[in-house]
């Protein structure tokens, strides 16, 4: 025998890892992100810096009453970039007429573009002045009456070592932050699955001891998660189902063995007479064990719902079908069918040879209740959504039209041997097909009443000479 290899999936795993994957993903497209900016927006975020360091310069100028400029106060910190940095940052301000007032460099003179003189409205441009490619840029300022001109200027180099340290440290930045956010979600999700299986774990353990004499558990849906409640409601629906047909089952063996006890004892006991042995006696009792025995095997069929082939049936001829099979035995007892369809075509979704067998034991069970030799014994009417089987015996007695349809029952004046599964095949075959069968008594007689509709697709019958073979049983 080859070993069975099995795989087990893991929900939180894979959970976690898909939490992992996807947030490697989000990190990384935001890295990639961000040194695409700093790769191509690089004119976009010198500029943004520049404006804000014009801006801190702004607010660092003091001005007397008169709005004349007499000094900066600029943080210790901005400051010493300045001072530590001559020719890579520098700032100036300057009148409205270009002459520089405050300079870091002390270079009281504007900073201009190679070849030309200061120029008010120049927003931003580049200069050497001191073999220093510088970064500039010229923004107005205006204090009550008076206008001012701010200059900031950076060098390429120094913009250079800051654009690759910004790049560094957003790389180690978006990797610890990733790294902690995964091990913070990942705890998470652990946790969470772990207090909101706990549950599952329990009911696993009480699904794992139920067994054939231990039906009667169920799982408990207590503190389940909301998503699960479906499946473990399903389970117990289909425990209740299971328990019900063990029920049906153990019942049904525990009367067949006492149906089949009786004539297994008399066979015995005439077998031990030896040559004063009835053998035509004994022959008709193997006969009676055989029919009843394969009544059990059909019945066994007959309540399977997957052994059903449906199709479409005319009912009129199915019943004319069922009085043609039983002409001999209507002849032999002296009674007459009276079919009444007024030729109507009723079309059924119905298994065909299941169809026979109901109709067949409907019509053998009236002609042996019906008294010989009175013209008309056996009616049958066929009408819209009821079939109707009526003989004009002695009729039912009133307590025992409840048991009429159980196994094995037999009334007190029954005038065949049979096993007493007829009509139970017939009830059956009905709910089946999702009819109902019912009797009463009339005036005179008994009426067997088949409600019935259209029961829609079935499923292939694994064998129809199974449901052939009850024809010959009952």
């Amino acid at each position: 025998m080859k070993p069975e290899f099995r795989t087990s999936s893991s929900l939180t795993s894979k959970l976690l890892l898909n939490t992992a994957a996807a947030m490697v993903l989000i990190t990384a497209l935001g890295v990639a992100g961000y040194a695409s900016v700093l790769t191509w927006g690089t004119e976009y975020l010198i500029n943004s810096v520049m404006r804000q360091n014009v801006e801190r310069l702004s607010r660092s100028l003091r001005f007397d009453p008169d709005g004349r400029l007499v000094g900066i106060a600029m943080p210790a910190n901005a400051k010493a970039v300045f001072d530590a940095m001559p020719q890579d940052a520098i700032y100036r301000v300057m009148d409205a007429n270009g002459n520089a007032l405050v300079a870091s460099d002390h270079v009281l003179q504007p900073l201009t573009a190679p070849g030309r003189r200061f120029v008010a409205d120049q927003d931003t441009f580049h200069a050497a002045p001191s073999k220093v490619q510088l970064r500039v840029m010229t923004v107005p300022t205006h204090h009550g009456d008076h206008t001012y001109y701010l200059q900031i200027a950076r060098s390429e180099r120094l913009q250079g070592r800051l654009h690759a340290d910004d790049a560094e440290i957003s790389w180690m930045v978006a990797l610890v932050v990733g790294l902690l956010a995964m091990t913070a979600f990942s705890f998470v999700v652990w946790r969470t699955f772990r207090r909101s299986l706990q549950p599952l774990r329990d009911i696993s353990r009480t699904a794992a001891s139920i067994a054939p004499d231990n039906l009667t558990a169920r799982l408990s849906v207590a503190g389940m998660p909301v998503e699960l409640l479906p499946l473990l409601n399903a389970f117990n629906a289909a425990l209740t189902r299971l328990e019900r047909g063990y029920q049906v089952q153990r019942e049904f063996l525990a009367t067949a063995a006492h149906e089949l006890k009786t004539p297994l004892t008399l066979m015995r006991g005439q077998l031990e007479l030896g040559e004063v042995a009835d053998v035509a006696q004994l022959l008709q009792d193997v006969d009676q064990m055989s029919r009843q025995v394969q009544q059990l095997l059909n019945l066994a069929e007959c309540s399977e719902p997957q052994n059903y082939h449906f199709e479409t049936v005319d009912l009129s001829a199915a019943v004319n079908e069922a009085v043609d099979h039983l002409a001999r035995l209507s002849t032999r007892r002296n009674v007459a069918f009276e079919v009444v369809s007024d030729n109507l075509v009723i079309l059924l979704e119905a298994d065909r040879g299941a169809l026979f067998v109901l109709l067949k034991n409907l019509l053998e069970n009236a002609v042996q209740h019906s008294p010989e030799g009175v013209g008309v014994g056996v009616l049958v009417s066929v009408g819209d959504g009821e079939l109707l089987v009526r003989d004009y015996g002695g009729g039912i007695a009133q307590n025992d039209l409840p048991m009429i349809f159980q196994r094995f029952w037999r009334g007190a004046h029954r005038r065949d041997e049979g096993a007493g599964l007829g009509l139970t095949i017939c009830r059956e075959i009905a709910n089946a097909h999702g009819w109902t069968l019912s009797a009463r008594n009339a005036s005179v007689g008994t009426e067997f009443v088949l409600r019935y509709q259209n029961a829609g697709q079935g499923n292939k019958c694994r064998d129809q000479d199974q449901m052939n073979d009850l024809a010959g049983y009952r």
